[in-house]
């Protein structure tokens, strides 16, 4: 039998990776919202706003794909996606390939 408690711990790590960086936005504007404060100097502070939140949107695109597209453990395909279907990976239960179920540790039937 496999053991795919280190592939889903993998995906796992990926799923919260994306969510940080998702909701960091939240410390992030308050961050520069106080900076803005302190300094006084709106003008100055909304172009390293502007690039700051370039930057976040950038990396939450990229982490979200890093997760959405993280392999199947078993068949080694994308989990949630064929050509004409995609749910999502979040909302998967199983593999759209070989249907092995999401979490499961290894390839014995559930009962």
């Amino acid at each position: 039998m496999a053991d795919y408690s280190q592939d889903w711990d993998e995906y796992r790590k990926r799923r919260n990776l994306a969510l940080g960086i998702g909701f960091s936005i939240f410390p992030a504007k308050l961050l520069i919202w106080g900076i803005s404060r302190v300094l006084h100097n709106d003008e100055a502070l909304s172009v390293v706003g502007s690039v700051l939140m370039f930057c976040w949107f950038s990396g939450t695109i990229i982490a979200s794909y890093y997760a959405q597209f993280c392999p199947c453990p078993r068949c080694g395909k994308q989990f949630s996606n064929k050509w004409w279907y995609h749910k999502g990976m979040a909302f998967a239960r199983r593999c759209v390939h070989c249907g092995l179920r999401k979490y499961a540790n290894d390839d014995s039937p559930i009962s």
